[in-house]
């Protein structure tokens, strides 16, 4: 049955407004590790971000990919944690995420009429059999990484007080950590390692270790606002 115009409005806000909650949905890893942060990042920034880091190294590697599709699997790949949160590695719940994921998933693209689509993608983004999914998964994780530096950089983090964090108990993780690697290089080498990143992913990760990311960031908008500034005292006189 076509829905009414009023059963569209409400259903299309129901899933913005669901997916939306994902803003003030804490990234549970870095709960986990007991990250000391005004704000933490949350599982919408970090949505946003790996699609920023997917878009940046599809077009300075030119990898074939469907960048499009990319787009829209990473944007729907966290659909399920409005409803079950961000379950991590060592959650209680851990061993039915996939079951209670899938439940999710049914009912926030319920509302959507065109919610084939939505979980066509999704299931896409687990299987991991396309190019694009593939490509999708390794920025996901990637992200992550590059986030663990930056938390590093922002000295946030206190390896001495981990009493409560199960990860802190894993085997690699605990071998890294004797090797005398700080946070972010277990961190990292935890990521090329656990999930084989492909060489120009592990090549990026490498960069990331040993450079001060801050510094980065910080003088490439420096420069962008000082051009701006140009612009604007050349012509308000």
């Amino acid at each position: 049955m076509e829905k009414t115009e009023k059963e569209k409005i409400e259903d299309a806000l129901k899933w913005y407004l669901s997916m939306s909650k994902l803003n003030d949905t804490e990234r549970q890893g870095w709960l986990d590790w007991n990250i000391k942060r005004e704000r933490i990042e949350s599982v919408g920034e970090h949505t946003f971000d790996t699609i920023q880091l997917a878009i940046a190294i599809w077009s300075e590697f030119d990898v074939p990919v469907n960048i499009d599709r990319v787009g829209m699997m990473l944007n729907v790949h966290e659909t399920e944690e409005p409803i079950i949160g961000d379950i991590s590695l060592v959650h209680k719940l851990k061993e039915y995420k996939k079951e209670i994921g899938k439940i999710a998933v049914e009912h926030m693209t319920s509302c959507l009429t065109k919610n084939a689509y939505v979980r066509g993608l999704i299931n896409e983004y687990e299987e991991q059999k396309t190019p694009e999914s593939k490509f999708a998964k390794f920025c996901d994780k990637l992200q992550c990484d590059i986030e663990s530096k930056l938390n590093d950089e922002e000295n946030t983090i206190d390896l001495n007080h981990q009493e409560n964090n199960l990860s802190y108990n894993h085997p690699l993780v605990q071998k890294l950590l004797s090797e005398g690697k700080s946070f972010s290089e277990m961190w990292m080498e935890f990521g090329r390692t656990v999930y084989n990143y492909p060489e120009k992913f592990n090549n990026i990760s490498e960069y990331a270790e040993v450079n001060d990311l801050h510094e980065l960031r910080d003088n490439n908008i420096n420069k962008g606002k000082q051009k701006v500034k140009e612009y604007l005292d050349e012509i308000i006189k």
